[in-house]
């Protein structure tokens, strides 16, 4: 779930990532197989983001005790929600790791003036 607009360029350089760690092309078929971009969760881009997804998240927290910022880890979370609601994610497990960038929000709560989470 890449924040960036047009962010494509990510597919070839995972690829070339893949190509480093593995030894033959049966390998790297498998792996890249098992990897997918969703390039439509970016939110309008980069450090941008809306009331849609501060609602999203102020509700993930609420039900999970979970904090995500509105740059990086709302967006992914938004988005995997997103693919279970449509169909595209079905009896499957979904590992989403949670890269940090929370020292963002008091800026964000700052700027709108509604605070995220209760605590």
């Amino acid at each position: 779930f890449p924040v960036l607009k047009g962010a494509r360029f990510l597919e070839s350089d995972v690829e070339e990532q893949i190509q480093w760690w593995v030894d033959d092309a049966a390998s790297f078929q498998t792996c890249k197989d098992k990897i997918t971009f969703d390039f439509n969760a970016h939110g309008g881009g980069y450090g941008k983001y809306n009331t849609g997804l501060l609602s999203f998240i102020s509700t993930f927290y609420e039900t999970h005790g979970i904090k995500l910022d509105p740059i990086y880890t709302g967006k992914m979370m938004k988005g995997i929600y997103q693919l279970i609601q449509q169909g595209q994610i079905a009896d499957s497990r979904v590992l989403a790791i949670h890269t940090g960038g929370l020292q963002g929000i008091a800026g964000v709560e700052l700027k709108t003036g509604k605070k995220l989470f209760d605590s």
